[in-house]
């Protein structure tokens, strides 16, 4: 016959591998935990390389006039007093 200790003990060994696994600790949580880590830290050197083009195109615009020209005409549409805008309109499909 099975003694009631050995029952007691292994029902303790269920639960404890139960809390193990998917305790507030436990190794499911702990997974979770080093795969936000491991996008957190893909997002940063993502962030990283995106401070350093900002800096550069900074330190562009703050050197060379030909380059904020550039950004003048291209963002808000400038042209100079010598220049003539030609605009097509498109037309409508199957039509002349």
């Amino acid at each position: 016959m099975i003694k009631w200790t050995s029952i007691c003990l292994v029902i303790a060994f269920f639960v404890a591998g139960v809390y193990l696994v998917l305790g507030d600790n436990g190794l499911l949580h702990v997974y979770r935990l080093k795969k936000e880590k491991e996008e957190l830290e893909a997002r940063k050197v993502e962030l990283q390389h995106q401070e350093v083009e900002y800096q550069e195109r900074i330190e562009r615009l703050q050197s060379d006039p030909a380059v904020i020209e550039r950004e003048i005409r291209q963002e808000l549409k400038f042209v100079r007093a010598d220049e003539k805008v030609f605009v097509i309109k498109p037309t409508k499909a199957g039509g002349p």
